[in-house]
């Protein structure tokens, strides 16, 4: 099982207005250059080392889209805080613009929709939820890193940026690995009867038997090292 822990952050759009205010609608004929990946930040889940690419001097992001699409192609599941509903979709649509081929399907291992769907987090942010879990917090930044970056292609605060996405990662695979336990796996990575999470079958615990509505009878165990929790057909058991 290979998973891969990744971060993006995004530039913003450029473009013309006749004065900045509250409630102004603008259209897309207003922008004059659009949104593209400054850098992004990976790792492989239970590796020390923490990877990083960035846009060129010219800020284009072709080279940087190719070159981790080729990272992301090896992955079985990704880990990343809003994924699903941020960063692959910023990469898709880079990889589209610059006609890069990229999975339509992802197994996601995301933990905004894990937050919002079984746990109850006085905040659903990242750096929220892993000051509650007491396993660190972000880096703080301001907005005035994104105009550094971007308007003046500061290259000290691009590697400011490239730092700030890195920690992103890790603070990512942190939550993660606490939320883990606590939700169902995605992929199974070993035999019918061990562990879908580490594989292990020697190290797991009958929890306890159901029975479907339909009459279909299951075993529910626990595994000792992750924990976690799955299930069984019993047919699948004899």
């Amino acid at each position: 099982m290979k998973r891969l822990v990744y971060d993006i952050e995004v530039c913003e759009c450029k473009g013309t207005f006749w004065r900045p205010g509250y409630k102004i609608s603008l259209s897309y004929n207003n922008v004059t250059d659009d949104a593209r990946i400054i850098c992004i930040a990976w790792k492989w889940e239970g590796e020390k080392k923490v990877y990083s690419d960035h846009w060129n001097r010219d800020q284009c992001d072709r080279g940087l889209v190719k070159r981790f699409l080729k990272v992301l192609h090896q992955a079985d599941e990704i880990v990343g805080h809003n994924i699903v509903g941020f960063d692959n979709k910023w990469l898709r649509t880079r990889a589209i613009f610059h006609d890069f081929s990229m999975p339509p399907q992802l197994v996601n291992q995301d933990t905004l929709t894990m937050a919002r769907s079984y746990f109850r987090f006085p905040s659903n942010r990242l750096d929220a939820i892993a000051k509650y879990l007491g396993v660190g917090k972000k880096i703080k930044v301001g907005y005035d890193l994104w105009h550094y970056v971007h308007l003046e292609n500061n290259r000290k605060s691009l590697a400011d940026m490239e730092d700030y996405c890195r920690h992103d990662v890790q603070v990512s695979e942190t939550v993660w690995q606490h939320m883990m336990p606590y939700v169902p796996a995605k992929t199974h990575v070993g035999e019918i009867g061990s562990c879908p999470e580490c594989g292990r079958w020697d190290d797991v615990i009958r929890s306890k038997k159901r029975r479907s509505v339909a009459g279909r009878n299951t075993v529910q165990f626990l595994c000792k090292k992750c924990p976690k929790y799955f299930t069984v057909a019993a047919s699948k058991l004899t």
